[in-house]
């Protein structure tokens, strides 16, 4: 598990492999990434296809759509890139919120609601450059 913190900012928690914590990600070709180094996942979403690149950047930097939640969908839209997004059971009084990105890598993100969609459009402005 990584963690992801800037001084003053709210945590995003970054599983890979088999996170435990959330519940075992099984789908049927892919590869085992246990021992991915967040420089291989960098570089997997830093080389993305130039044109999908160009259009999530002018998602995210459009002020256009009415909340994050709505920004980081269109985001992943343009990426190509289908999220499973649902709430996880937490002891917190607001909703604890996974993301998991079904792309080459295995990718699930977790955060409070409030925090999480916001945190996914500041992992994609550093990943995919």
């Amino acid at each position: 598990m990584k963690q992801f913190h800037t001084p003053g900012a709210p945590k995003l928690v970054a599983f890979h492999g088999k996170p435990s914590e959330v519940r075992e990600l099984q789908v049927p070709g892919r590869v085992n990434h246990r021992n991915v180094r967040i420089c291989d996942r960098h570089n997997y979403f830093k080389n993305f296809d130039p044109l999908l690149k160009e259009a999530a950047f002018k998602v995210i930097r459009s002020d256009g759509y009415r909340s994050s939640q709505e920004k980081v969908l269109r985001l992943l839209s343009a990426l190509k890139i289908k999220p499973s997004i649902y709430a996880v059971k937490s002891l917190s009084i607001e909703r604890l919120i996974c993301i998991e990105l079904n792309c080459d890598f295995d990718v699930v993100l977790l955060a409070l609601e409030s925090q999480i969609y916001n945190e996914v459009i500041k992992y994609f402005t550093d990943m995919l450059v």
